[in-house]
C-alpha cells in the first residue's frame, strides 16, 4: 500500500518542506520504496522491512523517559535561542508549535517539556520570568551552550576549573596545590610532610580547611 507524504507535511505545517525530497531521503536510506509512474510525482511510498524495523525501534525509544527529556532539553535550548537570543521573555508553550516539538515520532508531551524547564532553570541555562502567564528568557550561559552546538548535557557536563593555590616556600620546589579530597605528598628531602600540611591549615580561612573540599598536593625535590 503506497501512502502519500504531502498530507503529512501539510499536517505539521512544514510548508517549506519538498515532498519529493523527503520521499526520496528516505528512500535513500533504504527505509521506504517510491512508486514511480510516468509523468507522476515521487510522493507516493510504501515502508520496505527496513522501514518497518526502523519504526519498531522509534516506538521502543518513545518509552525511554531519559532519552525523552534530554531531547525536550536540547530541542527547547535551540529553539528558544533561535526564537528569542535576544534574551526577550517568551511563552514556553509556543514551543509546541515548533517543528521540534517531536521525540522519535512522537509529539512533546507537557509533562516532559515542564520536567525539560526545571532542569534548564536549575542550571541557569533558562530564566524564569514571573508574569502571567508565565514566560522564561535565555540566560548568557544558554546562549553560550547553544553557540558551542552540542548538548545540553554536553555543556552541563563540562569539567570545572579548581582552586589553585601558590604558595612560596624555601627549599621547596614545584609545589602545586589544589581542593580535592585526598592529600598525597612525594618527599625526598626528609622534611616532615605533616609539617607542611600543619602550617597550610594555619593560614588558611577556616571557610577553605572544611575537610569536605581540602586536598594538598605537593612535590618536593
Amino acid at each position: 500500500m503506497y501512502i502519500n507524504v504531502t498530507p503529512f507535511l501539510e499536517e505539521l505545517q512544514l510548508e517549506d518542506e519538498d515532498p519529493t525530497v523527503l520521499a526520496l531521503q528516505r528512500e535513500q536510506h533504504g527505509l521506504v520504496e517510491i512508486l514511480r509512474v510516468m509523468g507522476g510525482t515521487k510522493t507516493h511510498v510504501h515502508l520496505t522491512d527496513p522501514g518497518r524495523v526502523a519504526v519498531r525501534q522509534l516506538k521502543d525509544l518513545q518509552k525511554d523517559r531519559a532519552a525523552r527529556i534530554r531531547h525536550t532539553m536540547d530541542a527547547f535550548q535551540r529553539w528558544l535561542f533561535d526564537t528569542a537570543g535576544n534574551q526577550q521573555p517568551v511563552d514556553p508553550t509556543l514551543f509546541f508549535a515548533a517543528p521540534a516539538a517531536y521525540f522519535a515520532g512522537s509529539v512533546i508531551s507537557g509533562e516532559d517539556l515542564y520536567e525539560a524547564l526545571a532542569y534548564l532553570a536549575e542550571h541557569k541555562l533558562i530564566e524564569r520570568i514571573g508574569t502571567d502567564p508565565a514566560t522564561v528568557a535565555i540566560t548568557p550561559q544558554g546562549v553560550s551552550c547553544a553557540l558551542a552546538g552540542g548538548s545540553v548535557q554536553d555543556h552541563i557536563n563540562q569539567p570545572r576549573p579548581g582552586t589553585t593555590y601558590n604558595n612560596y616556600m624555601p627549599n621547596a620546589k614545584g609545589v602545586i596545590i589544589g581542593e580535592q579530597q585526598h592529600f598525597t605528598q612525594n618527599n625526598s628531602d626528609g622534611v616532615d610532610p605533616t609539617l607542611f600540611a600543619q602550617l597550610l591549615e594555619d593560614s588558611r580561612p577556616d571557610s577553605l580547611a572544611q575537610p569536605a573540599v581540602r586536598t594538598a598536593v605537593w612535590r618536593i625535590t
